[in-house]
């Protein structure tokens, strides 16, 4: 499906609905990092000419955020910015499976371990949030970010001794949705 065709629809959509708030909700490095090893990687460009690299996935990302903001704003449409879950290194089956093999009764520490280090999560976001932020003074501008919920100083965990809040390295399972919801609908009121 072509991407600007669909997204003149939404807006239109939108637009047509006297719709108020648009959630914008992605795995953002996806388009301009990949991945801690910079592999699963989807370029992006503003136009079909545009070379596909690094470099200009991300100037397209820039520029398309800039003007989708500027797009719902002009027509009196609030842009809720959903940052993505933190990306984690390994999957939830290895991690469980490894943890519960160096101690089926209290496996937690080897789950806290194997989750994504903080700092880790936190470069690979980098480029996104700096642009992102770059709205906070838009009174027609929010940003979400899950990082609150899932991460502290040190880790982004990948679930707790009872359940995992990841069905794969970068998917939330229901009981990680469940765990956002909550807090997203907190964020609203």
């Amino acid at each position: 499906y072509n991407c600007k065709d669909l997204n003149k629809k939404i807006f239109n959509y939108v637009k047509n609905g006297k719709i108020k708030k648009v959630f914008l909700a992605a795995r953002w490095s996806y388009y301009t990092d990949g991945n801690y090893d910079n592999t699963e990687f989807s370029h992006i460009s503003i136009n079909d000419n545009f070379s596909s690299n690094k470099k200009n996935s991300r100037l397209s990302f820039e520029y398309g955020l800039k003007n989708t903001i500027k797009k719902y704003n002009d027509i009196g449409v609030k842009i809720i910015f959903i940052h993505q879950v933190p990306l984690q290194v390994f999957s939830p089956n290895y991690i469980y499976l490894y943890s519960l093999k160096k101690n089926k009764f209290n496996y937690q520490k080897y789950i806290y371990e194997l989750s994504v280090d903080y700092n880790k999560h936190v470069l690979l976001q980098k480029f996104v949030k700096n642009k992102v932020n770059a709205y906070s003074e838009n009174p027609l501008f929010s940003q979400f970010d899950p990082e609150l919920i899932f991460c502290d100083k040190i880790k982004c965990v990948v679930g707790d001794q009872d359940m995992s809040y990841y069905s794969d390295d970068d998917h939330l399972s229901t009981a990680g949705s469940m765990k956002l919801k909550d807090e997203i609908k907190n964020f609203l009121n």
